[in-house]
């Protein structure tokens, strides 16, 4: 077996770089990033491409910031589905597409890369991963138009599919064509229909159809693959997808069918509670991430108003009588423990337990008349809180309304508007 060194002199042109051990654990994926193992294998294997080739890049020409595309944070919601990674350097987008086999007489290209048009790159780079030997290699590149007119699509796969041959293996000439050429980036692209628009109504269904961990590959489940490859395109709605395959959300949609879907109902790890407004014309949709890094707290906690304002008088009412003999200790319990949750209804339970449960027979004669004013107090006391606990109530849902639309607003601005 030849050596790295012998690897890289046996194939002069193109590019070899050897992965270290440090360089593993930089790519190695979050468990609970991904829904299954092919996706956190798929992860890896582009987040390993995609530092060591950054970091290539930036040595190539020090003065142009290579940057990934999609950006960071949004990488993990393109690789629970489809493998590739992008890479903008300058005004040139490399699309890098790994894999780790050991066959590389063709160059496999996931449909979605070549035909979303947000996607689109000019440059597609073979790469090839040993992880055992610790080493990748950019086998070559092809441009969008080549494979666009070129390559034999693969109806199964749903990838564009070029032999090796065909690929150009110095990357050098890239640079040297766009310093000879000033149109070379807008000759290499070929033009673009547009991606049909989806209704909520299409998007609910393949978000619903595809939320199950259990399907591996999402991308081949759907019939008509131009529909997936529209809601990939979209960032809200990708993100929407892969939230709800790796659990982070349980979607409850309320759909109005001419409109964009907004999440209008969420469970966050079964505690916290989202409420958003159904699609806000002046909002656009937007999905929850558990990770804290962008991340909305929208919950309308439920502070129980109730026991804070009328506790200290039932407290009270109940040592006066446990004081006078009026009650016994286990009955002031008893009524304590029902309290909780009482309204208007709690006048009534308390005359019941005051009348049965809670009156020794010493006091007898004249329980009926104190019974009776406790219960005129009583119903006085939670008439007058429950209806400043209804006016709190709807204080708070105010409050948490505002909350919503302020924290929902800013995430589109700071996340998924570019």
């Amino acid at each position: 077996m030849l050596s790295f060194d012998e690897l890289a002199r046996e194939f002069p042109e193109q590019i070899w770089i050897e992965i270290s051990e440090e360089d593993e654990e930089n790519a190695l994926p979050n468990e609970q990033d991904y829904s299954n193992d092919t996706a956190r294998l798929n992860a890896y294997l582009n987040c390993l491409c995609l530092n060591l080739l950054l970091a290539w890049f930036q040595e190539e020409e020090e003065e142009i910031q290579p940057l990934p595309f999609p950006k960071r944070n949004e990488l993990p919601s393109v690789w629970e589905f489809v493998n590739g990674v992008a890479i903008d350097f300058g005004k040139a987008r490399f699309v890098i597409i790994s894999s780790d086999g050991i066959d590389t007489d063709e160059f496999i290209i996931p449909g979605e890369w070549i035909d979303i048009p947000s996607w689109r790159g000019n440059y597609y780079l073979a790469v090839q991963v040993n992880c055992e030997d610790g080493w990748l290699r950019v086998l070559g590149y092809a441009t969008h138009k080549q494979i666009k007119n070129e390559a034999d699509y693969d109806e199964v796969n749903r990838s564009y599919l070029l032999e090796r041959e065909d690929l150009v293996e110095d990357l050098n000439i890239i640079f040297v064509m766009q310093d000879l050429d000033e149109n070379e980036l807008e000759n290499n692209v070929e033009t673009l229909d547009n991606l049909p628009t989806l209704s909520s109504t299409e998007v609910t269904d393949l978000v619903e159809n595809l939320s199950h961990n259990s399907i591996y590959l999402p991308r081949l489940e759907v019939e008509d693959f131009t529909k997936f490859k529209a809601l990939l395109g979209n960032a809200v709605w990708r993100q929407q997808l892969y939230q709800v395959r790796i659990g982070n959300i349980n979607w409850k949609p309320e759909l109005n069918s001419d409109k964009i879907p907004i999440v209008s109902s969420l469970e966050y790890d079964n505690k916290t509670k989202f409420k958003l407004v159904d699609n806000l014309p002046e909002l656009k949709p937007v999905s929850q991430n558990k990770n804290s890094n962008y991340s909305i707290e929208l919950s309308d906690r439920n502070k129980d108003y109730n026991i804070q304002t009328n506790l200290p008088f039932y407290m009270a009412l109940i040592i006066v009588n446990i004081v006078s003999g009026f009650t016994t200790i286990s009955g002031a319990v008893e009524i304590l423990s029902r309290y909780l949750g009482w309204y208007f209804g709690a006048s009534i339970q308390a005359l019941l337990f005051l009348l049965t449960s809670g009156f020794t027979l010493k006091h007898a004669r004249w329980s009926k008349w104190m019974a009776i004013g406790s219960f005129s107090i009583i119903s006085i006391y939670t008439s007058i809180f429950a209806y400043y606990d209804n006016l709190l109530a709807e204080t708070r849902k105010k409050d948490a309304l505002n909350r919503a639309i302020s924290a929902h607003q800013n995430l589109v601005n700071e996340v998924f508007i570019q």
